[in-house]
């Protein structure tokens, strides 16, 4: 369910909706928002949002542009639209956008890049300027959440599985997913056009063992490289001995 009286609406979704409208306001690109009230999952979200393509779930549209009418999301317009799942997190370099559309074909391929995550310190700056290196960061290659695929592979695929909650497993169920189609050849490869920017993170206590596992996992390994560690780890001692 959602509610669509602006005067009970969330002050964080009546930001989400200026945000939106301000990053669009000098492009041509359509866009729409939906929400769906209840416990956070990932793979239910981007769900919603494929089958949202093809008009499905209307009744969840809080914002959109440009009008209804004018939307190129239709089943009419695309019957098959090639489709990239992303996290928040991501800055997108212009040049990813023809790889994505270069590695993946419909009943053939599916791209899953592996984006490059920033350490803690590993600097500043988007996709055209962050310095890859050992000291800025690594490649995330244990992350399958960003794919480029079109909308047919994934609904022959069955979509996500929407008993997983929170954080965490349901990009890798998706993945096998992909691999069990003897149609389809995942593509894998490290794209320089995605970079992760560090931010911190909490892992819920309500995540199962190996959601948990993973998110702490993902918290440790990206404080900083092993000479960054090792230095902390230097300055922290020298310090208690004085």
């Amino acid at each position: 369910n959602n509610n669509n009286d602006n005067n009970n609406e969330p002050s964080e979704l009546a930001g989400l909706k200026q945000l939106l409208a301000a990053a669009f306001a000098n492009h041509h690109l359509p866009y729409r928002l939906l929400v769906q009230r209840g416990a956070f999952s990932r793979g239910q979200g981007l769900q919603l949002g494929a089958e949202s393509l093809v008009g499905q779930h209307s009744d969840l549209v809080v914002a959109q542009a440009p009008a209804q009418e004018d939307l190129r999301f239709s089943a009419a317009a695309h019957n098959n639209p090639l489709m990239f799942f992303s996290d928040v997190d991501l800055y997108i370099a212009g040049g990813f956008f023809q790889r994505c559309q270069a590695n993946a074909a419909p009943g053939q391929r599916a791209y899953f890049p592996t984006p490059f995550s920033m350490y803690r310190n590993g600097g500043k700056g988007r996709p055209n300027n962050v310095a890859v290196g050992h000291e800025a960061g690594e490649w995330r290659t244990w992350g399958v959440g960003m794919l480029c695929a079109y909308q047919s592979d994934f609904t022959h695929t069955k979509g996500f599985n929407l008993r997983i909650q929170g954080w965490g497993e349901e990009d890798v169920d998706l993945l096998n997913k992909f691999i069990r189609q003897k149609n389809i050849q995942v593509i894998r490869g490290i794209d320089r056009g995605l970079v992760h920017k560090w931010h911190s993170k909490a892992c819920d206590a309500t995540l199962s063992k190996a959601q948990k596992e993973h998110c702490i996992m993902s918290m440790m390994e990206y404080e900083g490289s092993k000479k960054q560690l090792a230095l902390r780890l230097y300055k922290a001692e020298n310090s208690n001995t004085r």
